[in-house]
Protein backbone atom coordinates (compact mmCIF):
# COMPACT_ATOMS: atom_id res chain seq x y z
CA UNK A 1 0.00 0.00 0.00
CA UNK A 2 1.52 3.33 -1.04
CA UNK A 3 1.92 6.28 1.32
CA UNK A 4 -0.83 8.33 -0.30
CA UNK A 5 -3.42 5.62 0.21
CA UNK A 6 -2.26 5.21 3.81
CA UNK A 7 -2.91 8.91 4.42
CA UNK A 8 -6.39 8.64 2.88
CA UNK A 9 -7.22 5.64 5.06
CA UNK A 10 -5.90 7.45 8.15
CA UNK A 11 -8.03 10.54 7.42
CA UNK A 12 -11.08 8.38 6.73
CA UNK A 13 -10.52 6.56 10.04
CA UNK A 14 -10.35 9.88 11.93
CA UNK A 15 -13.56 11.02 10.24
CA UNK A 16 -15.33 7.77 11.13
CA UNK A 17 -14.25 8.03 14.78
CA UNK A 18 -15.40 11.65 14.91
CA UNK A 19 -18.77 10.78 13.33
CA UNK A 20 -19.36 7.82 15.66
CA UNK A 21 -18.49 10.01 18.63
CA UNK A 22 -21.05 12.52 17.40
CA UNK A 23 -23.69 9.83 17.03
CA UNK A 24 -23.04 8.41 20.49
CA UNK A 25 -22.63 11.69 22.38
CA UNK A 26 -25.22 13.97 20.79
CA UNK A 27 -27.56 11.44 19.22
CA UNK A 28 -30.53 13.38 17.89
CA UNK A 29 -29.84 16.44 20.04
CA UNK A 30 -29.30 19.46 17.79
CA UNK A 31 -25.86 21.06 17.89
CA UNK A 32 -25.49 24.38 19.65
CA UNK A 33 -23.83 27.21 17.71
CA UNK A 34 -20.53 26.62 19.54
CA UNK A 35 -20.62 22.86 19.01
CA UNK A 36 -21.43 23.38 15.36
CA UNK A 37 -18.34 25.57 14.94
CA UNK A 38 -16.09 23.04 16.69
CA UNK A 39 -17.36 20.03 14.73
CA UNK A 40 -17.35 21.95 11.46
CA UNK A 41 -13.78 23.12 12.04
CA UNK A 42 -12.59 19.57 12.69
CA UNK A 43 -14.24 18.38 9.50
CA UNK A 44 -12.71 21.20 7.46
CA UNK A 45 -9.26 20.36 8.86
CA UNK A 46 -9.71 16.78 7.65
CA UNK A 47 -10.67 18.05 4.21
CA UNK A 48 -7.67 20.39 4.05
CA UNK A 49 -5.44 17.43 4.96
CA UNK A 50 -7.06 15.48 2.15
CA UNK A 51 -6.41 18.36 -0.24
CA UNK A 52 -2.77 18.43 0.86
CA UNK A 53 -2.54 14.72 0.11
CA UNK A 54 -3.96 15.43 -3.35
CA UNK A 55 -1.18 17.95 -3.95
CA UNK A 56 1.32 15.30 -2.87
CA UNK A 57 -0.19 12.97 -5.46
CA UNK A 58 0.15 15.78 -7.98
CA UNK A 59 3.82 16.16 -7.03
CA UNK A 60 4.28 12.42 -7.58
CA UNK A 61 2.58 12.88 -10.94
CA UNK A 62 5.06 15.57 -11.92
CA UNK A 63 8.01 13.20 -11.54
CA UNK A 64 6.63 9.82 -12.59
CA UNK A 65 3.48 10.28 -14.64
CA UNK A 66 2.84 11.24 -18.24
CA UNK A 67 1.30 14.66 -19.10
CA UNK A 68 -2.18 13.13 -19.39
CA UNK A 69 -2.10 11.70 -15.87
CA UNK A 70 -0.61 14.95 -14.62
CA UNK A 71 -3.59 16.88 -16.05
CA UNK A 72 -5.99 14.43 -14.42
CA UNK A 73 -4.28 15.13 -11.09
CA UNK A 74 -4.93 18.87 -11.53
CA UNK A 75 -8.58 18.20 -12.36
CA UNK A 76 -8.96 16.12 -9.18
CA UNK A 77 -7.45 18.93 -7.12
CA UNK A 78 -9.78 21.46 -8.74
CA UNK A 79 -12.78 19.22 -8.13
CA UNK A 80 -11.96 18.77 -4.45
CA UNK A 81 -11.22 22.48 -4.00
CA UNK A 82 -14.61 23.47 -5.41
CA UNK A 83 -16.38 20.86 -3.30
CA UNK A 84 -14.60 22.19 -0.21
CA UNK A 85 -16.21 25.58 -0.82
CA UNK A 86 -19.52 23.76 -0.71
CA UNK A 87 -18.42 21.95 2.44
CA UNK A 88 -17.64 25.27 4.12
CA UNK A 89 -21.16 26.47 3.34
CA UNK A 90 -22.66 23.20 4.58
CA UNK A 91 -21.02 23.61 7.99
CA UNK A 92 -23.39 26.55 8.54
CA UNK A 93 -20.96 28.49 10.70
CA UNK A 94 -23.32 31.55 10.76
CA UNK A 95 -25.93 29.17 12.26
CA UNK A 96 -28.79 30.37 10.06
CA UNK A 97 -31.94 28.43 9.15
CA UNK A 98 -35.09 28.91 7.06
CA UNK A 99 -33.43 31.40 4.73
CA UNK A 100 -35.69 30.66 1.75
CA UNK A 101 -39.01 30.03 3.42
CA UNK A 102 -40.68 28.19 6.26
CA UNK A 103 -40.65 24.61 4.95
CA UNK A 104 -37.01 23.51 4.74
CA UNK A 105 -35.03 24.27 7.90
CA UNK A 106 -31.54 23.40 6.62
CA UNK A 107 -31.89 25.32 3.37
CA UNK A 108 -28.39 26.77 3.78
CA UNK A 109 -27.38 23.52 2.10
CA UNK A 110 -28.90 24.84 -1.11
CA UNK A 111 -26.25 27.56 -1.32
CA UNK A 112 -23.55 24.89 -1.58
CA UNK A 113 -25.05 23.42 -4.73
CA UNK A 114 -23.17 25.72 -7.12
CA UNK A 115 -19.62 24.90 -5.92
CA UNK A 116 -20.50 21.23 -5.47
CA UNK A 117 -22.11 21.11 -8.89
CA UNK A 118 -19.09 22.56 -10.67
CA UNK A 119 -16.74 20.44 -8.57
CA UNK A 120 -18.48 17.23 -9.55
CA UNK A 121 -18.74 18.29 -13.20
CA UNK A 122 -14.95 18.65 -13.21
CA UNK A 123 -14.63 15.16 -11.71
CA UNK A 124 -17.02 13.68 -14.27
CA UNK A 125 -14.98 15.31 -17.04
CA UNK A 126 -11.76 13.86 -15.62
CA UNK A 127 -13.23 10.35 -15.50
CA UNK A 128 -14.62 10.72 -19.01
CA UNK A 129 -11.16 11.68 -20.30
CA UNK A 130 -9.70 8.58 -18.69
CA UNK A 131 -12.43 6.36 -20.08
CA UNK A 132 -12.11 7.89 -23.54
CA UNK A 133 -8.35 7.42 -23.52
CA UNK A 134 -8.97 3.74 -22.81
CA UNK A 135 -11.29 3.57 -25.82
CA UNK A 136 -14.63 3.21 -24.10
CA UNK A 137 -17.57 2.71 -26.43
CA UNK A 138 -19.31 6.09 -26.78
CA UNK A 139 -22.65 4.29 -27.16
CA UNK A 140 -22.17 2.90 -23.64
CA UNK A 141 -21.48 6.41 -22.37
CA UNK A 142 -24.61 7.82 -24.03
CA UNK A 143 -26.86 4.98 -22.83
CA UNK A 144 -25.66 5.10 -19.23
CA UNK A 145 -25.84 8.89 -19.31
CA UNK A 146 -29.49 8.74 -20.34
CA UNK A 147 -30.38 6.04 -17.85
CA UNK A 148 -28.57 7.93 -15.09
CA UNK A 149 -30.51 11.12 -15.78
CA UNK A 150 -33.83 9.25 -15.77
CA UNK A 151 -33.05 7.44 -12.50
CA UNK A 152 -31.88 10.68 -10.88
CA UNK A 153 -35.07 12.48 -11.95
CA UNK A 154 -37.31 9.75 -10.55
CA UNK A 155 -35.31 9.59 -7.32
CA UNK A 156 -35.65 13.32 -6.83
CA UNK A 157 -39.39 13.32 -7.49
CA UNK A 158 -39.80 11.15 -4.40
CA UNK A 159 -38.23 13.85 -2.19
CA UNK A 160 -40.59 16.73 -2.96
CA UNK A 161 -42.47 18.35 -0.08
CA UNK A 162 -45.52 20.48 -0.88
CA UNK A 163 -44.91 24.14 -0.18
CA UNK A 164 -41.17 24.00 -0.81
CA UNK A 165 -39.85 27.23 -2.32
CA UNK A 166 -39.26 27.20 -6.09
CA UNK A 167 -35.58 28.09 -5.70
CA UNK A 168 -35.03 25.07 -3.47
CA UNK A 169 -36.93 22.80 -5.87
CA UNK A 170 -35.11 23.90 -9.03
CA UNK A 171 -31.65 24.01 -7.45
CA UNK A 172 -31.87 20.58 -5.82
CA UNK A 173 -33.53 19.11 -8.91
CA UNK A 174 -30.75 20.21 -11.25
CA UNK A 175 -28.07 19.16 -8.79
CA UNK A 176 -29.61 15.69 -8.42
CA UNK A 177 -29.03 15.15 -12.14
CA UNK A 178 -25.37 16.14 -11.84
CA UNK A 179 -24.58 14.05 -8.79
CA UNK A 180 -26.27 11.02 -10.34
CA UNK A 181 -23.82 11.23 -13.24
CA UNK A 182 -20.88 10.96 -10.83
CA UNK A 183 -22.05 7.44 -10.05
CA UNK A 184 -22.54 6.78 -13.77
CA UNK A 185 -18.94 7.85 -14.41
CA UNK A 186 -17.86 5.01 -12.14
CA UNK A 187 -19.43 2.64 -14.66
CA UNK A 188 -17.50 4.36 -17.45
CA UNK A 189 -14.24 3.74 -15.62
CA UNK A 190 -14.98 0.06 -15.07
CA UNK A 191 -16.19 -0.40 -18.65
CA UNK A 192 -13.05 1.29 -19.98
CA UNK A 193 -10.91 -1.19 -18.05
CA UNK A 194 -13.10 -4.16 -19.05
CA UNK A 195 -14.75 -4.87 -15.69
CA UNK A 196 -13.26 -8.20 -14.54
CA UNK A 197 -9.91 -7.18 -16.00
CA UNK A 198 -9.91 -3.83 -14.21
CA UNK A 199 -7.12 -3.50 -11.62
CA UNK A 200 -8.14 -3.40 -7.98
CA UNK A 201 -7.32 0.28 -7.64
CA UNK A 202 -9.64 1.15 -10.54
CA UNK A 203 -12.39 -0.60 -8.61
CA UNK A 204 -11.35 1.43 -5.57
CA UNK A 205 -11.76 4.76 -7.38
CA UNK A 206 -15.02 3.59 -8.97
CA UNK A 207 -16.36 2.72 -5.54
CA UNK A 208 -15.56 6.26 -4.46
CA UNK A 209 -17.55 7.55 -7.44
CA UNK A 210 -20.50 5.36 -6.46
CA UNK A 211 -20.41 6.72 -2.91
CA UNK A 212 -20.81 10.35 -4.05
CA UNK A 213 -24.48 10.11 -5.17
CA UNK A 214 -25.24 7.96 -2.14
CA UNK A 215 -23.92 10.70 0.15
CA UNK A 216 -26.05 13.34 -1.56
CA UNK A 217 -29.11 11.11 -1.61
CA UNK A 218 -28.79 10.82 2.16
CA UNK A 219 -28.56 14.62 2.40
CA UNK A 220 -31.60 15.18 0.20
CA UNK A 221 -33.77 12.45 1.67
CA UNK A 222 -33.04 12.90 5.35
CA UNK A 223 -31.20 16.21 5.92
CA UNK A 224 -32.99 18.63 3.57
CA UNK A 225 -36.44 17.09 3.08
CA UNK A 226 -36.49 14.58 5.94
CA UNK A 227 -38.89 14.89 8.87
CA UNK A 228 -41.18 17.16 6.83
CA UNK A 229 -38.40 19.65 6.17
CA UNK A 230 -37.00 19.73 9.71
CA UNK A 231 -34.29 17.21 8.82
CA UNK A 232 -33.08 14.27 10.88
CA UNK A 233 -30.24 16.27 12.35
CA UNK A 234 -27.45 15.89 13.44
CA UNK A 235 -27.74 12.12 13.02
CA UNK A 236 -27.75 12.29 9.24
CA UNK A 237 -24.94 14.84 9.19
CA UNK A 238 -22.66 12.32 10.89
CA UNK A 239 -23.73 9.41 8.69
CA UNK A 240 -23.35 11.50 5.55
CA UNK A 241 -19.90 12.66 6.64
CA UNK A 242 -18.59 9.09 6.68
CA UNK A 243 -19.93 8.37 3.19
CA UNK A 244 -18.81 11.69 1.74
CA UNK A 245 -15.27 11.71 3.10
CA UNK A 246 -14.90 8.08 2.00
CA UNK A 247 -15.86 9.09 -1.52
CA UNK A 248 -13.48 12.05 -1.67
CA UNK A 249 -10.63 10.06 -0.14
CA UNK A 250 -10.91 7.40 -2.85
CA UNK A 251 -11.50 9.47 -5.99
CA UNK A 252 -8.39 11.55 -5.34
CA UNK A 253 -6.34 8.48 -6.31
CA UNK A 254 -7.56 8.55 -9.91
CA UNK A 255 -4.25 10.01 -11.25
CA UNK A 256 -2.16 7.21 -9.74
CA UNK A 257 -4.68 4.48 -10.50
CA UNK A 258 -4.45 5.11 -14.25
CA UNK A 259 -0.66 5.45 -14.33
CA UNK A 260 0.77 2.90 -16.73
CA UNK A 261 4.49 3.45 -16.99
CA UNK A 262 5.57 2.93 -13.37
CA UNK A 263 4.95 -0.79 -13.01
CA UNK A 264 6.37 -0.92 -9.50
CA UNK A 265 3.79 1.60 -8.35
CA UNK A 266 1.03 -0.51 -9.89
CA UNK A 267 2.38 -3.63 -8.28
CA UNK A 268 2.60 -2.13 -4.81
CA UNK A 269 -0.49 0.08 -4.89
CA UNK A 270 -2.74 -2.20 -2.86
CA UNK A 271 -0.34 -4.76 -1.49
Amino acid sequence: MNKYLKVSIALLSIAIIQAIAGLLYWGETDYSSTTNIIIGSIEMCILFALLYNSFRIKKQSTFSLQPFENNIAWLCILSLSLCMIGDWINKNFPYQFYQFGEVVKHDYLIDSIIPFGFGYLVLIYAVFLVARKNRINILFVVLTLGIGLIVSAFSYSDLYIEGTENYVIYATGIYSLIIGLVGVSGLWLLQAYRWSKAPKYIWLVSFGLFLAPLADFVIGKYWIFGNNGEGIYPTIRNINWIIYIGSQALVQHLPLSIQKNNTSLHKNYLQ
